[in-house]
C-alpha cells in the first residue's frame, strides 16, 4: 500500500519583502499579496528555487533578478521564480505610479524580460511567444524607454496609465523597435 503524500499549499504573505524572511523547502510556493504593499497591484505566486541563481543570472546576459519574474533570496544562490509569466506587470517589479519615482530601470528590466519571454528564454522551449507588458493606473517617471518587438504594452486607459519624462530628461525618448533580432 502507498503512502498518500498531499500537495504542499501555499504560504500567503503580504509582500516581498515578507517573502524572502519565510522559509520554505526547495519547490516550495509562496503567494504574496502584493509587492511593496498588499493590494498594489504586484502581488504573484512564487516557486523557491534553493539553488541557480549565478546560472539563472548568467543566462540572462547578466541582468539582475531583483523584480518581476525572480527574486533574489537571502542566501547566496537561491531564489524565488513567479509561477505565472504571461504578462509582465510593472507592480511586480516594484513600480510606485506616483510621479516621484524615476522608474526607468524597472522599465529596462521589464522590456529585457519581455525579450528573454518571446524568444523562449524564460520559459525555456525555445518558441516564439508573444509577450505581454501591463502598466497599471498611475503616472511612472521615465527617461528612456525602448519596447521591442514582439512586445505588447498596455495601460489602463485615457487617464489611467501616463508615462511621464523625468526631471532634466528633456524629452523622454520613447521609441518602439519593428526587429525581432
Amino acid at each position: 500500500m502507498s503512502t498518500f503524500i498531499p500537495p504542499q499549499l501555499p504560504i500567503s504573505v503580504q509582500h516581498v519583502a515578507e517573502l524572502i524572511r519565510t522559509p520554505t523547502n526547495d519547490g516550495g510556493i509562496i503567494q504574496t499579496a502584493g509587492y511593496n504593499n498588499p493590494g498594489d497591484g504586484g502581488g504573484n505566486s512564487y516557486f523557491y528555487r534553493a539553488t541557480g541563481r549565478a546560472a539563472l543570472v548568467a543566462s540572462r546576459n547578466n541582468i539582475s533578478l531583483q523584480g518581476g519574474f525572480y527574486i533574489n533570496g537571502t542566501g547566496s544562490d537561491d531564489y524565488y521564480e513567479a509561477t505565472n509569466k504571461t504578462i509582465i506587470n510593472a507592480m511586480q517589479y516594484g513600480a510606485v505610479g506616483g510621479r516621484i519615482v524615476d522608474a526607468t530601470d524597472i522599465f529596462t528590466r521589464m522590456a529585457a524580460d519581455c525579450v528573454l519571454y518571446a524568444a523562449g528564454g524564460v520559459e525555456g522551449d525555445n518558441t516564439y511567444q508573444t509577450a505581454k507588458i501591463h502598466i497599471p493606473h498611475g503616472d511612472y517617471r521615465i527617461r528612456y524607454w525602448s519596447l521591442p518587438a514582439p512586445c505588447l504594452f498596455s495601460g489602463d486607459g485615457y487617464e489611467g496609465t501616463f508615462i511621464i519624462a523625468a526631471p532634466n530628461a528633456g524629452t523622454c525618448d520613447f521609441t518602439a523597435s519593428t526587429s525581432t533580432s
